[in-house]
């Protein structure tokens, strides 16, 4: 790699002071991220307040954390160099009002010509974090926060930026090894008791411009999607959450049955929760369960619980299109068919304010007993980061419209 191919940075979202980025949050949680700021068990979320290192922090405290109004923004990275770009989308929206997003993204410069962009779903522990509650943050919240904004500030973080090849694999490893001795500091984390340990889904790739290859590192329930420049998607990861997702959702459409109650009163039944922590226990970074980036040594003992993919060349590659598994709630089923349908709506997102998140929450909303789209809960954080690279050779000739997918009764 040569020394002088670096990105260079084209910003569009200028730094502004913490009380106007979260000016359009509720009050509490402005207030409650001014407050977190200031604790040093949250050093992290200071650093992205004072410091101005990249774009997706100078609008911290609004659009992650805002809890009902979906956001949308996009940045433009060029290697001048090599006269490459990249264009980034990146979209969430918060799947509870009054509730931190748990969602996180990160977008880092990684090294001469290359970056790191990972989407990250946190999940919480199933025992209370006493060290975290008091605060009022969820396990989830923290830990994908952590990964997001605290590990690109670390010398492991600059270390690994500085080796000539480094995969997103070798990058997910040396997190997970950090984030061990970061969540060993908080009260409430044992790891010996791996039902107090928060962690998060993850979809990590690292995109080298300067050599022309990516990686991609997958663990858990967090998606990969690439779209050529002849128009083709092919989603590549493998969901390993799947079939303990389909195990808890039988028991929740039994109890609704024998309870003649709709699947909304019959998620909240004390036997699924005594079935979540059962799974919890039994698949969390087991040899035969799924993955988990939660600090845990065994994420790297068991090689398949870390799904890795690569791309010699970028040529022909239109778009990546990483995803946390809320932005897909209404989309299962027909994976094919259901992540094309979804896909080409996101050209809207290029000519108009069209958010693909806030779609989902709105067929979501339409759903109150969960009985048309099955779940556990009414909305999960939906995040989604689009990776553009090379212009689209074909575009689709049917325009997509998801109303007509789901038309509702008269």
């Amino acid at each position: 790699m040569t020394k002088e191919k670096d990105l260079a940075v084209t910003r569009i979202i200028e730094r502004e002071p913490l009380a106007e980025k979260v000016k359009n949050a509720s009050p509490s949680l402005a207030e409650k991220l001014e407050a977190l700021s200031e604790n040093d068990l949250f050093w992290f979320l200071r650093h992205e307040v004072s410091e101005d290192r990249f774009f997706w922090k100078n609008y911290f405290g609004q659009e992650l954390h805002q809890a009902q109004d979906t956001v949308s923004r996009s940045q433009m990275y060029e290697d001048e160099a090599s006269g490459k770009e990249m264009r980034f989308i990146v979209e969430t929206r918060g799947g509870k009002e009054g509730r931190l997003n748990e969602d996180a993204v990160l977008i880092e410069q990684f090294g001469k010509g290359r970056m790191v962009v990972a989407a990250l779903d946190g999940a919480s522990s199933q025992r209370p974090i006493a060290g975290l509650e008091e605060h009022g943050v969820s396990g989830a919240f923290y830990v994908s926060h952590l990964a997001a904004f605290g590990f690109p500030t670390s010398k492991v973080f600059k270390e690994l930026s500085q080796k000539e090849n480094v995969t997103a694999k070798e990058f997910t490893i040396a997190l997970n090894t950090w984030l061990y001795d970061q969540m060993s500091q908080i009260e409430g984390v044992d790891y010996n008791d791996v039902l107090s340990i928060p962690g998060m889904a993850a979809t990590i790739s690292i995109i080298d411009l300067a050599n022309d290859n990516i990686t991609v590192a997958q663990v858990a329930d967090t998606v990969g999607i690439a779209h050529s420049t002849s128009g083709h998607w092919d989603s590549f990861t493998n969901n390993l959450n799947s079939r303990f997702d389909e195990e808890t959702m039988l028991l929740v459409e039994r109890v609704a049955k024998e309870q003649n109650i709709s699947i909304r009163e019959a998620a909240a039944d004390p036997r699924i929760k005594v079935q979540l922590a059962a799974s919890f226990e039994g698949k969390i970074n087991t040899p035969t369960g799924c993955g988990i980036l939660n600090g845990m040594p065994e994420l790297a003992k068991y090689p398949d619980l870390i799904t890795e993919y690569g791309m010699d060349s970028l040529a022909g590659l239109h778009q990546l299109v990483f995803c946390s598994d809320g932005a897909l709630t209404t989309f299962e089923g027909d994976a094919a068919g259901d992540f094309l349908v979804k896909l080409q709506h996101l050209k809207d997102i290029y000519s108009a304010n069209t958010p693909l998140v806030g779609d989902v929450m709105t067929l979501l909303n339409s759903d109150p007993n969960f009985e048309f789209f099955p779940r556990l809960k009414h909305a999960d954080d939906a995040t989604m980061v689009v990776i553009e690279l090379e212009k689209l050779l074909v575009m689709a000739k049917e325009r997509y419209n998801l109303a007509k997918l789901f038309p509702q009764d008269s």
